[in-house]
C-alpha cells in the first residue's frame, strides 16, 4: 500500500516518462468560442481620450462569437467602447477595447462583445 501512495505522492513532483500532464489554460484559452484566423474588413467608430470622434478603415486578424482583434492606427484605450461595422455585411456591433499591444505601427487591439454573436463574422 506504501508503494502505490508513494507514487502517488511523486505524481505532483515530477512527470514521470510516458505521462502527460493536461496543460495549464491562459488568459488567451477562455473564450467563448473558437477563434478563427480571416481577415475581415471593418469601419471602426469610436472617441478619443479628448473626445473627439474618429473612425478608421482596418480589418480584423482573428475573430470569435465573443470579439476579435483588431490592427488599428487611432489611439485607444482598454476599456474604451467603439462601433465595428463589418465591411462585407454592413453589420454594426458595439465593442469594447480589452488589450491593446503597441509595436511601431498600428497597434493590435483586443476588442470584446458584450454578449457572443457567433453570426457577426458570416
Amino acid at each position: 500500500m506504501s508503494r502505490i501512495y508513494d507514487a502517488l505522492k511523486s505524481l505532483g513532483r515530477e512527470n514521470p516518462a510516458g505521462v502527460r500532464r493536461p496543460r495549464q489554460l491562459t488568459a488567451d484559452d477562455r473564450r467563448r468560442s473558437e477563434r478563427r484566423f480571416r481577415r475581415v474588413p471593418v469601419f471602426v467608430y469610436g472617441r478619443s481620450a479628448q473626445g473627439a470622434p474618429f473612425h478608421e478603415e482596418t480589418h480584423m486578424t482573428c475573430v470569435n462569437a465573443g470579439g476579435g482583434m483588431a490592427m488599428l492606427a487611432s489611439p485607444v484605450a482598454p476599456g474604451q467602447k467603439l462601433i465595428l461595422v463589418h465591411l462585407g455585411t454592413q453589420a454594426e456591433q458595439a465593442c469594447r477595447v480589452v488589450r491593446v499591444q503597441n509595436g511601431g505601427g498600428p497597434a493590435s487591439v483586443a476588442l470584446a462583445f458584450p454578449e457572443a454573436r457567433r453570426d457577426f463574422w458570416e
